[in-house]
């Protein structure tokens, strides 16, 4: 019965909680710019009477819990203990209004200080040196204005920057883009482009490398497999791609199309953690594993 509270818990009262909020609703339909995929046209929909989303650019939805896991990525066991975590409405328990809007405006962007993001990125056992060199420390507010009543929420979050001027946030709750969503390029002018899915596998990748004397490689974070299409047109400057991606369907698909496409060779590195899902999970083992 317990599991099945969490279930049913509201999937647009979850989205909000992460800073996701709708672009427009039409009856039950609440209609959002989908954080799977890079759009600007809305199509990631959630049947506000079923409880259920469909993203029609990623083709594919379902129940909370999946959202939960592809969103935070997790499995469906992690993401009922995050969904239990939070203080998200039950679904049965929710009375709306149908129109209100939002907007987030970034308050301030600086260097990585912020000691609970600071706390996060150590439970992920990246180095700060590291993590101060790539990101930022992002504060924004989103303001959600419904009849006459008006309510705002801050965020403070580590932000990623993309190539499109965009930011991958994320802190210990949630993760989400700011603005526009893309692939994020790293260039020194090597002949080996190394690819990872999301920053925190890249931080990992360059935590791991720390004391190991290496090339400056080129690197490209795709911020989401569903870009791996975007990296196409780059394949053609390199002897060698290196992936580093996750050992997932996603991953899979990505490293077959890397493959598929590019006349070089191209090493699947999943090997060195084939027993994780991700390349950031590895570091975390074999961390505790020396203590």
């Amino acid at each position: 019965m317990k599991h099945f509270k969490i279930k049913n818990q509201d999937i647009i009262s979850y989205l909000s909680s992460i800073g996701i909020e709708p672009k427009k609703i039409v009856g039950n339909s609440y209609w959002y710019l989908s954080p799977l995929t890079n759009e600007k046209t809305p199509s990631f929909k959630v049947d506000q009477k079923l409880n259920l989303w469909h993203c029609f650019s990623y083709g594919d939805g379902g129940p909370i819990l999946k959202l939960v896991s592809l969103l935070e990525n997790c499995n469906k066991g992690e993401a009922l203990d995050k969904l239990q975590s939070r203080n998200i409405s039950s679904h049965n328990d929710i009375s709306r209004k149908v129109q209100y809007e939002t907007k987030s405006t970034i308050l301030n962007i600086e260097s990585l200080k912020n000691p609970l993001l600071i706390n996060y990125l150590a439970k992920r056992k990246i180095e700060p040196s590291i993590a101060k060199f790539y990101c930022k420390e992002i504060k924004y507010k989103v303001v959600t204005s419904c009849a006459k009543n008006s309510f705002s929420k801050l965020y403070n979050t580590i932000g990623f920057k993309n190539d499109l001027g965009g930011f991958e946030t994320r802190n210990e709750e949630f993760k989400r883009c700011f603005n526009k969503k893309g692939i994020t390029t790293i260039t020194n002018a090597s002949e080996t482009l190394i690819v990872f899915e999301g920053f925190m596998d890249f931080l990992s990748y360059q935590t791991l490398k720390i004391n190991i004397p290496d090339p400056d490689d080129d690197f490209i974070i795709l911020n989401s497999t569903t870009l791996v299409d975007k990296i196409k047109p780059k394949f053609k400057n390199y002897r060698t791609i290196k992936l580093f991606l996750d050992n997932d369907n996603a991953g899979n698909k990505a490293t077959n199309f890397v493959i598929d496409n590019a006349n070089i060779e191209v090493m699947d590195c999943r090997i060195h953690y084939r027993n994780f899902n991700d390349l950031n999970e590895y570091l975390i083992a074999i961390s505790n594993e020396s203590f």
